[in-house]
């Protein structure tokens, strides 16, 4: 008999999600929530640009959200890249367009990338408190970073949900997770390299980490436990 999982994952769950189906077809108890509060943030485009590189949903969202019609117009005759697939399906939708450069299609040949945005004006819309994984890693590029939106951690959340395992999709989302729930015989599971860092520089917690960021990378983790 397959062993019924509890999982926690801190993102909301769309139930048309990948994930979702497979905790309903399966019997598995899948509970989501997002523990950061996102606020949108006024900006300046500029006007001149070649690219725009996004690192999430929030940033198309509330990049998109801040346009006027004419600049619309502008942001859809550009190039767009994305990192995630996630991410580069939300450019589609909002933007219509398919995203030119994924990111995690360059993770072990950065440099690759770089001889494709030599010279390029390349924005970055992304919250205050973004890691700039891109911009750092793209040295050859005019980097314009663009604050478009602020995000918050929930420190007051409490896991009223018994959960054996809990999967953390932030560095954020870590912080305000553990600020109120201990974690003892759970099995973590890190949506990218980025959160397993966070979460065992900081706190000293190994985790399992998914080979593509995105809601299904972490759903090919859980299946395997």
């Amino acid at each position: 008999m397959t062993h019924k999982k509890s999982i926690f994952i801190t993102t909301d769950i769309d139930p048309d999600s990948s994930i979702n189906k497979w905790a309903v077809e399966e019997g598995h108890q899948l509970y989501g929530k997002s523990l950061i509060h996102f606020q949108a943030n006024a900006f300046n485009l500029p006007d001149q640009f070649d690219i725009i590189f996004f690192y999430s949903k929030n940033a198309v969202k509330y990049f998109a959200e801040g346009l006027d019609s004419a600049q619309l117009s502008l942001v859809k005759q550009k190039l767009f890249g994305a990192i995630g697939t996630s991410t580069a399906a939300e450019v589609k939708e909002v933007f219509g367009k398919e995203v030119q450069y994924d990111f995690d299609d360059y993770k072990d040949d950065v440099e690759a990338l770089n001889d494709l945005v030599k010279g390029k004006i390349c924005l970055f819309p992304q919250a205050q408190t973004s890691r700039k994984t891109i911009e750092k890693a793209l040295t050859d590029c005019i980097a314009f970073p663009i604050i478009v939106y602020q995000n918050v951690p929930d420190l007051t959340f409490v896991n009223p949900y018994p959960s054996d395992i809990i999967a953390f999709t932030s560095p954020l989302n870590v912080d305000a997770y553990l600020a109120h729930n201990k974690i003892s015989n759970q099995q973590i599971v890190s949506i990218g390299k980025t959160t397993a860092a966070y979460l065992k520089d900081n706190y000293q917690l190994d985790s399992l980490v998914a080979n593509h960021p995105s809601e299904e990378g972490i759903l090919e983790i859980i299946k395997a436990l």
